[in-house]
């Protein structure tokens, strides 16, 4: 939805059974909710006048700009997406990379000359490939306290899109943490709905929170936390203040395919760990004095991560040619993303066969351009939205989507795309649903080339029944090399994989 004058909006509508597409104008009036652009809703009262139009059919992928008539001049107009990054909980030492993409959804081409980002220094902008893309114009920027300037602008041509800058989140103190962060650039157009920063430079807000994580004491009684929870290890007043330790050692045996690692390291005193997947987490803690003899017994915790919304799903896989699957940082793992569509979704004819197929929709496929739709109720107090909660770049997962308050009478769909190898080769993938926190469906070692779309299954409800999504043989449905308008990545070596 965009309003095109005094109480004039244009209106797409979108069909769940992947029919056509209508466009019309109404008035804008209290009395029927409409859908906007970014899943939200507007009242609005259909109007029978003059002015109403039934002959727009804008195009229903994440590249198209339905805001102006195809033969109207818009400029050049940057729009840089997500709008928002979540980056939940992170331990205080360790850090999380998210992803953010520049468009130039106008028909002129614009340049972007540098980013200014303010608020908390525990967020950073990395360039994302280092020394290729937008990395080449760091090369001789100057850094200033107004911001950045690169030595040479970066051009987007209209249409075009540059794929991808990191933001860094590393706190170094407890509590919340906030950011802004904008590109300066040269287009003059810019979408008036948008949070603007000065100059009109579209806004990203960033949010985190950094702390020492939830108190999980060896030795004591068995905890029960969410997935993604933060824990900070700590043995039990009397061997702390003892002072016979001058040496701890923690282990960790973890559900499959997680690969949380003990921080700062695994002899620190009170090391922080991330339970990222729902399941059970043994921890062990050895310790040993001044003469390397065993200071006390072996101590040990259990922790069962156990999924506390309505719909969890998780997206992990296993990519035998990167050597160390728990680094951090960009282009240091294979990339997979976990995609949630609602039935309205449309989106992109991923397999070639003339039939839109849903994903990378926007406002209706959850992922990591989309990662916090508003499909629901406007009333903020009502947790009907999903939320991809964890984001993973940089290999082995998990990416984990979470929601509280699915819709009856919906069917939602999950998929996983090979976005980026970075260089690393095949993967297997396996995808895990939670219905009020039970198992009902997990699919594990799904081999995956890079740019590979699996269409893993549907998910009925209210019954919550999940039904795998097969081809004609009975095998996972995969659409192969399925780039896509809102995540192309040019330069992929075709593979075979097992």
């Amino acid at each position: 939805m965009r309003r095109l004058g005094l109480g004039l909006l244009l209106v797409f509508v979108w069909g769940c059974d992947g029919g056509e597409q209508a466009g019309g104008a109404v008035d804008a009036s209290p009395d029927v909710e409409v859908a906007d652009s970014s899943g939200g809703a507007v009242d609005a009262e259909v109007s029978d006048g003059p002015e109403a139009t039934a002959d727009a059919t804008p195009d229903a992928t994440p590249d198209a700009t339905p805001d102006a008539p195809p033969d109207a001049a818009v400029g050049a107009r940057l729009e840089v997406l997500p709008e928002q990054l979540v980056f939940g909980a992170v331990a205080l030492g360790d850090q999380k990379v998210l992803r953010v993409v520049l468009r130039n959804t106008g028909d002129l081409p614009l340049q972007v000359s540098g980013f200014v980002l303010t608020g908390s220094p525990e967020f950073s902008l990395l360039r994302d490939p280092p020394g290729d893309g937008p990395g080449d114009a760091w090369a001789a920027s100057t850094e200033t306290a107004a911001g950045v300037t690169f030595a040479t602008p970066i051009q987007i041509d209209a249409g075009a899109l540059i794929e991808v800058f990191g933001v860094r989140f590393n706190p170094d103190t407890g509590g919340a943490a906030a950011a802004e962060l904008r590109f300066t650039h040269d287009a003059a157009v810019q979408d008036p709905e948008r949070a603007v920063g000065p100059g009109g430079d579209p806004l990203v807000k960033l949010s985190g929170f950094g702390g020492p994580g939830q108190p999980a004491v060896v030795g004591g009684a068995a905890l029960k936390v969410r997935p993604q929870a933060v824990l900070r290890l700590t043995a039990p007043n009397d061997i702390t203040a003892s002072g016979k330790v001058a040496r701890y050692e923690w282990r960790a045996v973890q559900p499959v395919g997680s690969q949380s690692v003990l921080l700062p390291s695994s002899d620190s005193p009170q090391p922080s760990f991330e339970a990222n997947v729902a399941g059970a987490y043994e921890f062990e803690l050895l310790t040993w004095d001044q003469d390397d003899q065993p200071a006390f017994q072996p101590l040990y915790l259990v922790v069962e991560a156990v999924p506390d919304e309505a719909i969890h799903v998780e997206l992990l896989w296993d990519t035998p040619g990167d050597s160390d699957q728990t680094d951090a940082g960009p282009e240091s793992g294979a990339d997979l993303d976990l995609h949630f569509t609602h039935p309205f979704a449309t989106g992109q004819d991923i397999d070639g066969d003339g039939t839109h197929d849903g994903w990378f929709d926007q406002p209706f496929d959850t992922f990591w351009f989309n990662p916090h739709p508003n499909w629901g109720s406007l009333n903020p107090s009502v947790d009907d939205n999903p939320g991809l909660d964890r984001d993973d770049t940089d290999g082995a997962g998990p990416e984990n989507l979470n929601l509280a308050v699915p819709e009856d009478g919906r069917t939602y769909r999950v998929g996983a795309h090979y976005w980026d190898s970075h260089g690393f080769g095949c993967s297997t993938a396996t995808v895990r649903v939670y219905i009020h926190g039970e198992l009902a469906y997990e699919k594990a070692g799904v081999s995956m080339a890079p740019l590979d779309f699996w269409e893993v299954a549907t998910i009925d409800w209210p019954s919550g029944d999940v039904t795998p999504i097969l081809d004609a043989s009975g095998a996972p449905r995969i659409v192969p090399a399925a780039a896509s308008a809102v995540s192309p990545n040019p330069g992929e070596p075709t593979l075979v994989c097992p």
